[in-house]
């Protein structure tokens, strides 16, 4: 029955891995000077169907179940954000993932799945390692989500119409009907993108 909300919006075992990264990526001058990228979870993680994919990507969802992607991803841009996912062939990215190592670490594994653990090990082309563990993932705050979520609407709605629908959220149990959720979601016809001509 345990819940939590995923930082990175990415495959569930790529989330500590991901968190790590980005420690590691915070000491990182250039994901240039990346040369390997050992990363250590547990066994589940390692073998579960695509977290082990190094490419090639096809799409969004491919690149998010995959764990090397993901942390490839943080360590070239230096943020854990739906972004990292937006542009599946950058070059800055894939260069960081063709030099991953996915391992599956006994210890991680011992304390699954209580734990889901992950660490990560840059080496550095000047010879030199920065190492990131973390025990287990940490859960995206509330403030986060929100925050996450207001972006996230603010860019398709607008910043107005995504405040409504926050408020809206917050006081569902309230509303006599639920589907003016579902209609501040929906875009105006002026709103929508052209599609091409199939």
């Amino acid at each position: 029955m345990a819940v939590y909300n995923k930082p990175a919006p990415a495959c569930n075992f790529a989330q500590t891995a991901a968190q790590a990264a980005l420690r590691a990526a915070r000491e990182l001058g250039s994901s240039d000077d990346v040369a390997t990228v050992a990363i250590r979870v547990p066994e589940a993680a390692a073998r579960y169907p695509g977290c082990d994919s190094k490419g090639p990507f096809h799409n969004a969802l491919q690149a998010k179940m995959s764990i090397s992607f993901s942390v490839a991803a943080v360590l070239a841009r230096g943020a854990l954000e739906e972004e990292n996912y937006a542009d599946i062939n950058d070059p800055r990215i894939l260069r960081v993932v063709e030099r991953t190592e996915l391992q599956s670490a006994p210890d991680l594994t011992a304390a699954f799945p209580a734990n889901q653990g992950a660490e990560v090990l840059v080496g550095l082309r000047n010879g030199k390692t920065i190492h990131h563990r973390l025990e287990n993932v940490i859960a995206a705050t509330p403030e986060q989500i929100r925050a996450r979520f207001r972006r996230a609407a603010s860019d398709v709605i607008g910043d107005k119409r995504a405040l409504y629908l926050e408020e809206l959220v917050d006081n569902c149990t309230s509303l006599p009907v639920s589907h003016v959720i579902a209609a501040q979601c929906r875009l105006e016809p002026s709103e929508q993108r052209l599609r091409p001509a199939s």
